[in-house]
């Protein structure tokens, strides 16, 4: 989660923009996409993660959240 944030903070320039305190992702599994979290490894030894897969995965979410910043408007409710 830090190197997600990491990337969204800096690799962005959100933080410039915006004064973010937290971020929160929210997220589900599947059976179909590389293992993300190390547990289908060749070994209980060797871990599973994919990291093509793991940077590709950090940097689209960075992309998310800087679109969803850069289309903040403001309303009143």
């Amino acid at each position: 989660m830090r190197h997600i944030r990491k990337k969204i903070l800096i690799g962005t320039g959100i933080a410039e923009r915006v004064d973010m305190d937290y971020t929160l992702i929210c997220a589900t599994h599947n059976h179909e996409a590389p293992d993300l979290i190390g547990l289908w490894g060749k070994s209980r030894l060797k871990s599973g993660i994919n990291k093509k897969y793991m940077e590709f995965v950090q940097t689209q979410i960075a992309k998310c959240v800087e679109h969803a910043v850069r289309n903040l408007r403001l309303t009143q409710v």
